[in-house]
């Protein structure tokens, strides 16, 4: 009896596979890409039929040509674009059981259910026939109630949807990772070319031709690009569907990524720490009547400007000047989603950018009782802009993982900058401490055209000497953080844009 329980496990899951044979007899079927069923080489097959009135069967099959992939999904969208779609998500834990799951598409950001009413009806409608993983790859036999009227979460399974077939990386069995967004990748999401229902069986509906002769399981001999000859023809044959076809509009927010990367992280940061630091340093050098560090903190931030227009001239070229961030009629789920937060944060960071030359063009004279304002609003803001541009990239390292070549290693370098620059600042707060406690003055100074040296009250002062060690110290900590800013915002780049 020990014996036959093993025995049936392995004839069930032998004869628990993708049947092409019943593909338009007792099912419809997509193969990905269309034909590689007859040369048993596809990379994903998705089949669906009518068992009730309210339930639908799905078959979904994956191959493994990426051994951390660990989920296959279907979404119902009412386009062919991402956004606004109801997503059916099987995911192979690790260490666990294999899971189906409903989640939707808040924007470009996948969202699971959270709400109580949402769980129960997941949990009532949606399980798990069988599902198993292979080193071929993986199949998920799944049926799904149709939920009337729809809810955030379920469809209406028997209404006409444009099928969007999807494989990636999943965290957690509710956490989906954002799959790549480069059409050339084999991981891009197959859509299908025509609106499909999958709450009924249909003479009518024929995705695919059902094969001759059943072939063998599946386990592909040559993978490829799923977007082989999968991907939605555009709406005239041979133009872009919009402005731009999908690899353009790909580079374009890569290349978005990179600039603000490069702006911010290194560009901003530099001139920052010039301004707060360096300004005692080469105090009888005025190249043009100006200290080294005003020049240093006014070509920095000029070069950090240029690069951020041109940035959000890309994206938003890229997204046909569509606003992607928070608006009052979305739900909190679309407008807490990481890209639209993302957005949100960008943009403030952004128009802090613009803000902060126009407000250096209008400021007082350093001997007027009004500049301390000036002082304090610069600082503050500048400081502000930055800790939300560090969002925003902290946001795109962790959530944008198809926009990089290695998500995990963009995120950890992230995070890694964030580190050493607090510690920077904390040694370089320890560096003027030291120098402002030999001289026993805690007052910056600014300088004047005429020689004359001003506090942050606008009080003129006489020319302070500073200890060597401190200001060496200091110059030579600014040096190699500019140069670790520049090796990661260059590694952050490459991973973007390669």
């Amino acid at each position: 009896m020990r014996l036959l329980i093993p025995l049936f496990s392995i004839f069930a899951a032998g004869y628990s596979h993708f049947e092409d044979a019943n593909c338009s007899k007792t099912k419809e079927c997509i193969f990905v890409p269309p034909g590689c069923e007859k040369s048993n080489s596809c990379v994903m097959k998705f089949s669906y039929k009518a068992v009730g009135d309210d339930t639908t069967e799905m078959e979904l099959f994956s191959s493994n040509n990426d051994p951390t992939n660990n989920y296959v999904a279907v979404g119902f969208s009412k386009d062919a674009s991402m956004g606004n779609d109801h997503v059916t998500q099987c995911v192979f834990p690790d260490n666990g059981q294999p899971e189906a799951h409903l989640s939707f598409n808040f924007g470009k950001s996948n969202s699971p259910p959270t709400e109580p009413a949402d769980l129960d009806f997941e949990t009532n409608s949606l399980k798990v026939i069988h599902a198993h993983k292979m080193d071929g790859g993986f199949y998920c036999h799944i049926s799904q109630k149709s939920s009337k009227p729809v809810r955030q979460y379920a469809p209406d399974l028997d209404t006409e949807h444009t099928i969007f077939l999807v494989r990636g990386k999943a965290r957690r069995p509710r956490d989906l990772g954002i799959h790549t967004l480069d059409p050339n990748a084999p991981d891009f999401p197959f859509i299908s070319n025509n609106q499909l229902n999958v709450g009924h069986f249909s003479e009518e509906q024929t995705p695919s031709e059902a094969p001759n002769e059943p072939n063998s399981p599946e386990v592909p001999s040559s993978p490829g690009p799923m977007n082989a000859t999968a991907a939605a023809p555009p709406s005239h044959p041979g133009k872009p569907d919009g402005w731009f076809d999908l690899p353009t509009k790909h580079f374009l927010i890569k290349l978005h990524g990179a600039l603000m990367i490069s702006a911010w992280l290194f560009f901003v940061a530099l001139a920052i720490l010039s301004a707060r630091y360096l300004r005692e340093h080469f105090p009888s050098s005025n190249p043009g009547g100006l200290k080294w560090w005003f020049h240093l903190h006014r070509i920095f931030n000029v070069s950090a400007v240029f690069l951020i227009l041109v940035s959000t001239a890309l994206i938003f070229v890229a997204k046909e000047f569509n606003w992607t961030g928070p608006v009052a009629s979305n739900t909190y789920q679309a407008n807490s989603s990481p890209g639209s937060v993302h957005s949100l944060v960008g943009t403030i960071a952004i128009l802090v950018a613009i803000i902060q030359p126009i407000m250096s063009m209008l400021r007082c004279a350093p001997d007027t009782g009004a500049r301390p304002i000036f002082n304090w609003s610069h600082r503050i803001l500048g400081i502000f802009g930055l800790i939300c541009a560090l969002v925003a990239v902290v946001i795109a390292g962790n959530s944008f993982v198809g926009l990089w070549s290695d998500s995990n290693w963009s995120f950890s370098i992230v995070i890694f900058y964030i580190v050493i620059f607090i510690a920077a600042l904390i040694g370089f707060e320890i560096l003027s401490f030291m120098k402002v406690k030999q001289n026993k003055s805690s007052d910056l100074e600014l300088h004047k055209r005429n020689g004359h040296h001003y506090d942050d009250r606008g009080h003129m002062r006489s020319r302070q000497s500073y200890p060597k060690k401190s200001m060496y110290g200091t110059l030579v900590l600014y040096i190699i953080f500019g140069l670790f800013a520049a090796c990661l915002c260059t590694a952050l780049c490459i991973m973007l844009l390669i």
